[in-house]
C-alpha cells in the first residue's frame, strides 16, 4: 500500500507592496512540511503599516505536492492614513492635507496672514506638543496612523510705520 509522505517540504513567501508602484517585495520566507496531497496550512504575519490581502494569495491550490516544489505566495497591502493639517494663530491657509500611503512622503505648506502694520514670521509645525518642523515647507513621512499637524506663526506690530499729521486751521 502507497503511504503519504508527513513531512513533504514547501514555502511560503510574504511580499509587501512597494511604495509608488504596482510591485511588491518579499521580505519573508518560511520553509515549512505537511503530508503529500493535503492543503497546506500556513500563518499571517503582522507588519506595521501593511494588511494582509487574502485575495492576493497565489497559487489557488495549495495542495501539497509530492515533489516539494509548492510554493505560496502572499501578499500585504500598504495601508493608506490621513495627514490633517490645520491653520493656526495667524496662519491664513494650508495645504498638502490629504490621505497618502503609509512611509509615503508628502510635502506641506503654510500661507502666513498679512495685515499691514504688522510682520508675520513662521514659527513650526506642531503634533499636540511636538513640534514636527520648524520651517513653513516641510516634509511628512507617513506613519502608521493618523496625523494632525498645526501651523503657527507670530504677529508682532511694527514700530516703523509711516503715518502723516495734518494740520488743519479754523478760517
Amino acid at each position: 500500500s502507497k503511504t503519504a509522505n508527513e513531512d513533504t517540504r514547501y514555502i511560503v513567501e510574504h511580499y509587501k507592496e512597494d511604495l509608488n508602484a504596482d510591485t511588491f517585495t518579499k521580505i519573508d520566507t518560511d520553509r515549512l512540511t505537511g503530508i503529500t496531497g493535503e492543503k497546506a496550512t500556513f500563518e499571517t504575519k503582522n507588519y506595521t503599516g501593511f494588511t494582509y490581502d487574502n485575495s492576493k494569495i497565489e497559487p489557488s491550490d495549495l495542495t501539497i505536492l509530492g515533489n516539494g516544489s509548492l510554493v505560496i505566495k502572499l501578499y500585504y497591502m500598504r495601508n493608506s492614513y490621513t495627514l490633517k493639517l490645520v491653520a493656526g494663530e495667524n496662519i491664513a491657509s494650508v495645504s498638502g492635507e490629504g490621505t497618502y500611503k503609509f512611509e509615503e512622503t508628502v510635502e506641506i505648506d503654510a500661507t502666513l496672514e498679512n495685515d499691514e502694520g504688522y510682520t508675520y514670521a513662521f514659527e513650526n509645525w506642531t503634533s499636540g506638543e511636538a513640534v514636527h518642523a520648524t520651517t513653513k515647507v516641510a516634509s511628512v513621512t507617513m506613519p502608521a496612523g493618523d496625523v494632525t499637524l498645526t501651523a503657527n506663526a507670530s504677529k508682532t506690530a511694527n514700530e516703523d510705520t509711516r503715518y502723516i499729521v495734518e494740520h488743519y486751521k479754523e478760517d
